[in-house]
């Protein structure tokens, strides 16, 4: 019977009083929710209302995120609101004080679950061995500080990481003597993407991991940009196999590197240290490969897209490439190897990490996630209860676009994180940028990502003169990568520079 109904039989059976009765479900529906704000606001924070059941405002976030909170913060009057996400109420904070609050109370506000819900979901690791990996890799934080934060092994790696990005820079040099117009026409994105993560795959994995597997990095890219969300909402392999088969082949070569781990002395001692350790303690070879994995996707998801967005802006104002290149020159950098430029990375060169920090500031999207795992509430709002099973959010957008803390929020301004005395505005990075998440959970790659970055853009500048082949094009507005991919893509003109 059904199948013999035309689109006018559809259109008449939802006309009059069906449209009437749905209008008036709807009403009472919206009535209701207004009426339980009401009454809930004494409690905690107000609620910001949707029209779908359920799914709440899931699919809006999933759109546009950044513009989605800014308007709900405003709405709300710039005071703490909640909103429902796939049945779940999720808590949105944006004062400095109440994430750091938020932060210090791990017993009761906790990354612990979201953590494995993301190791059993994105990353396909079994519940006993991610809470295997959740109490190791608190063992293993430790390590993680001392290489990645410590000055004398953090050098390590970057002088290392500086090696491998001067190695492929030397390949565009060749590829543009050997055009006929000595000058090439590159995709900004893609050259950011293959430089610095090789580069970056090169310095913690190997050489070895790379030649074997050459195909992680698109593997990667793959998951990224039409993987994660099929995987993420637990689309069926049949139905999406190209994500699934990415991802496993990641993985498994990764653990490939495990199993072979002390015969892979080109791997970063980083790593040989961490996953010895890691191993040792039961974890599968698989679960090992998974967070292996988790490391890549960590690292090259917020720096390549920070790096292309931030090389943008520079190439929008002559002035800015100038200043750059005078600080650099300053700084001694055509004189060093690419091993010694840890001495001047970034210390010696505060107006490029003025540049990382604005365009953190400005794209970052990151939003910081706690499940509250029994009924609490935090230290500067300690008359409201946070539920348990709510998730606790602290978007980064809504402390980066706060006019109090950054004037003028809408306007990137390369010196905005520059001391006074050499002419910048001044602001603080450390106490007004959260792009890193917190509390025992904060980041130990950030200062990694910061070299990432200023390697990247210095050796750009330093060998090549670079324009936008596009007379106009507009930076895009996030760092989401699965967004910058599907934006128009900006293209580089390089020619050698001509050294003075």
């Amino acid at each position: 019977m059904l199948h013999s109904l035309s689109t006018t039989d559809f259109t008449n059976l939802w006309s009059g009083s069906s449209w009437i009765i749905l209008t008036i479900i709807l009403f009472v529906s919206r009535w209701a929710f207004s009426k339980f704000n009401a009454s809930d606001a004494e409690k905690g924070p107000r609620q910001v209302g949707h029209t779908i059941p359920f799914i709440g405002h899931a699919l809006t976030m999933a759109k546009d995120k950044k513009t989605f909170f800014m308007n709900a913060l405003k709405e709300n009057k710039y005071q703490p609101f909640w909103i429902l996400v796939a049945g779940r109420r999720h808590y949105i904070f944006s004062d400095l004080t109440d994430a750091g609050a938020i932060h210090k109370n791990e017993n009761d506000i906790s990354i612990r679950n979201i953590k494995s819900f993301l190791y059993t979901q994105v990353f396909g690791v079994s519940k006993p061995d991610a809470d295997l990996i959740w109490d190791v890799n608190k063992e293993a934080y430790s390590v993680d500080r001392r290489w990645l934060l410590g000055r004398e092994e953090q050098d390590k790696i970057t002088s290392q990481y500086f090696r491998h990005v001067d190695h492929h820079m030397n390949g565009l040099t060749r590829r543009i003597l050997q055009s006929d117009g000595k000058e090439i026409s590159v995709d900004g994105l893609l050259t950011v993407v293959y430089l610095e993560g090789t580069s970056t795959i090169q310095t913690f994995y190997g050489d070895t991991t790379l030649r074997k597997h050459p195909q992680i990095l698109e593997d990667m890219i793959y998951v990224v940009t039409k993987g994660f969300k099929p995987i993420l909402f637990g689309v069926p392999r049949v139905l999406a196999p190209k994500p699934y088969a990415a991802r496993d082949r990641i993985i498994s070569a990764f653990a490939e590197l495990a199993e072979e781990l002390d015969q892979r002395d080109d791997v970063s001692g980083y790593f040989q240290e961490r996953y010895t350790y890691i191993n040792s303690r039961g974890v599968s070879r698989k679960a090992i490969g998974a967070d292996m994995f988790r490391h890549l996707f960590a690292s090259l998801l917020n720096s390549l897209p920070t790096t292309y967005l931030a090389v943008l802006h520079i190439l929008q104002s002559e002035e800015l490439i100038r200043a750059i290149r005078l600080e650099l020159t300053t700084a001694g950098y055509n004189n060093i190897s690419p091993e010694q430029r840890v001495e001047v990375l970034p210390e010696k060169t505060p107006l490029l990490r003025s540049v990382w920090f604005e365009t953190l500031r400005m794209h970052n999207n990151l939003i910081t996630l706690r499940n509250v795992e029994r009924e609490t509430n935090i230290a500067t709002r300690p008359e409201w209860t946070l539920p348990k099973g709510a998730v606790v959010s602290v978007p980064a957008v809504l402390i980066h676009y706060n006019e109090t803390l950054h004037p003028e929020p809408d306007v990137f301004q390369p010196t905005r994180f520059l001391d006074r005395s050499m002419g910048g505005k001044g602001e603080n990075a450390g106490r007004t940028l959260k792009p890193f998440g917190g509390g025992s959970s904060y980041c130990p790659g950030r200062v990694f990502g910061e070299k990432q970055l200023m390697g990247f853009v210095a050796e750009l500048v330093m060998r090549f003169d670079v324009e936008l082949v596009e007379e106009e094009f507009a930076v895009p507005p996030v760092s989401d990568f699965d967004d910058l991919w599907k934006q128009p893509r900006s293209h580089w003109k390089l020619k050698q520079k001509v050294q003075n």
